[in-house]
């Protein structure tokens, strides 16, 4: 048996560029990040000197919007949106160079005209910008313990909120993280996060008070979250997780289905409760606290 979650289709969508990455912004849009044509012998895993044509698709509720931009300097990995509508790309990897770090986060407006360019670290695993704007960046065991020249890493404490000036308003140097596997901001007062080497899954309030829960999967990269279940996505299958006290206890692998519980399957976004399905066919949407079959 299975647990079926109905997703509805939002649009009828499809596109031959690559798709870079599909993440959710706070105000529950999906943002497609797309690159026309891959350069050759670019590594995504290395930040480099190169320049890309990029597109971002803004899709929610039938509404879309397509942004291009020309030229970026870095391999972007990473898409955001603010609440005034600027854009931040951000690479997941970045070099030292002798005290002259790359800046791997680049702000442009909605029409994708640059601003301005930061350093937020090496090793960038995840990057959500909550509804106060701030920006919540997780970092995986080479942004937490130094590579690529970085003695001293901006992200060794595996989990750090900037503002949008690259200021530090906290860190998670009291959890001892060796690499941040998954990180939900469902809003600014509930923000989630699991890590190694605990393998302990935190939900963070307003004060950044934690309460910790035990989940029986050792390993995991996206997530959606509802008040007593869990909705976790391993990089191959999804599975639900039910909240037992300060356990979250597996439970049935996830089928997705259409609405006329037709079977689809495809590239899946989570955040909060909010699960995005993208296929050939279009975009699919669901929330974690429907009713389920």
């Amino acid at each position: 048996m299975k647990t079926k979650l109905v997703c509805k289709k939002v649009m009828q969508f499809t596109s031959k560029n690559d798709c870079i990455s599909a993440e959710i912004a706070a105000n529950g849009d999906l943002l497609l990040l797309e690159t026309p044509i891959q350069p050759e012998g670019v590594d995504g895993f290395v930040q480099v000197a190169i320049k890309q044509n990029l597109k971002v698709h803004i899709i929610n509720n039938q509404q879309y919007k397509q942004i291009e931009f020309h030229k970026v300097p870095i391999s972007a990995d990473h898409v955001q949106t603010f609440s005034d509508g600027t854009i931040i790309l951000v690479g997941s990897r970045c070099e030292y160079n002798e005290g002259k770090p790359d800046k791997n986060a680049r702000f442009y407006d909605n029409n994708g005209q640059f601003l301005y360019a930061l350093t937020l670290g090496d090793g960038i695993q995840s990057v959500q910008v909550d509804e106060q704007d701030r920006i919540w960046i997780s970092y995986f065991d080479e942004g937490v313990f130094g590579n690529y020249g970085w003695d001293d890493p901006i992200g060794r404490h595996g989990l750090i909120l900037f503002d949008r000036q690259g200021n530090i308003l906290w860190h998670a140097g009291e959890y001892g993280i060796s690499d941040c596997y998954a990180l939900n901001v469902a809003s600014s007062d509930k923000v989630c996060f699991y890590y190694y080497h605990d393998f302990k899954f935190v939900i963070l309030d307003e004060l950044f008070q934690p309460t910790f829960f035990n989940i029986k999967k050792e390993s995991f990269w996206e997530f959606a979250i509802s008040d007593d279940a869990i909705a976790i996505f391993d990089g191959n299958c999804s599975y639900m997780f039910h909240r037992k006290g300060q356990t979250f206890k597996k439970g049935r692998r996830i089928q997705y289905v259409d609405e006329q519980c037709q079977k689809i399957s495809g590239r899946l976004a989570m955040r909060a409760e909010i699960i995005y399905m993208y296929n050939n066919d279009g975009i699919y949407k669901t929330m974690l606290s429907q009713k389920n079959k």
